[in-house]
């Protein structure tokens, strides 16, 4: 709301209030308030909102109709013709037969959104840029996603497997543990033996303990929102069909790249030829 600012010493709800009451005031039945990208379930405010004398239209992608609000229900536009009308609208370069296959492939990869399809008419025109080219940078990204979802989901799926049997390492160890103390009580072992046999043991299980907790860490990393794989290297994968990641080598020892979808992982950690494609 123009020239309406809050105070420092005032809280949110407070000046979400004093809002209200000017639009209360101020609003009249020919003003019309639009609210874009409404995206939540419920609002307490709405309706206090709405007592505003005026008009509302609310764009969302949530159904509101329980609240007996006049729903109306848009979907993508459906007509190709109104879609290059639009692209043309804010792009009036002049393209050939092939290259407005390429705007329409554009159009159709976007799922015809008309605010993307704006952004790439403007694009193509201010930065001169072919469809074709951009189509292709499209796809290149796609096919990009698509490898480090599974890299990162064959490094989890590794990482699993290798702590499922750490840990079935560590009961074993735990168990012979507690039969060398049974065998020295039952004077099985001598007290020598039964303390260097438990120092070895005891050692083991650390050892064991701690690589659990380091990949335990490494799960955590690689299915963190945050954490992401190198794209540029990944798109260098793509192009040349390998690749070394060095950020994890503690994991991987390379990455073979065939075609859009197939990857094979060899992992350092694993006995054999270690493949996952």
């Amino acid at each position: 709301m123009n020239k309406v600012e809050r105070d420092e010493k005032e809280s949110e709800d407070d000046y979400f209030k004093r809002k209200i009451k000017i639009l209360e005031k101020t609003a009249t039945d020919d003003d019309l308030i639009i609210i874009d990208n409404f995206d939540v379930e419920f609002d307490e405010e709405l309706e206090n909102l709405f007592k505003c004398p005026a008009k509302f239209i609310i764009t969302t992608r949530m159904d509101f109709r329980d609240y007996n609000y006049k729903q109306i229900t848009i979907d993508r536009m459906s007509d190709i013709k109104d879609l290059r009308e639009l692209f043309y609208s804010y792009n009036d370069t002049e393209y050939n037969e092939g290259e407005t296959d390429y705007i329409e492939k554009l159009i159709e990869y976007v799922d015809r959104h008309t605010m993307t399809v704006e952004l790439i008419a403007k694009y193509l025109k201010n930065i001169c840029d072919e469809p074709k080219a951009l189509y292709e940078r499209f796809l290149e990204k796609e096919q990009t996603r698509k490898i480090e979802h599974k890299v990162m989901e064959s490094i989890c799926e590794s990482l699993l497997y290798r702590k499922k049997r750490l840990e079935a390492e560590k009961q074993k160890i735990q168990v012979s543990k507690m039969q060398l103390y049974e065998r020295h009580k039952q004077d099985e072992i001598d007290k020598e033996a039964y303390l260097s046999k438990k120092e070895d043991l005891s050692k083991k299980l650390k050892n064991t303990e701690q690589e659990i907790a380091i990949i335990t860490d490494k799960i955590k990393e690689n299915t963190s929102s945050g954490h992401n794989l190198n794209v540029d290297k990944l798109r260098e994968a793509v192009t040349k069909g390998e690749l070394v990641l060095d950020w994890i080598n503690e994991v991987i020892d390379r990455i073979y790249v065939y075609g859009k979808d197939k990857v094979e992982i060899i992992w350092k950690f694993e006995k054999g030829n270690g493949k996952d494609g």
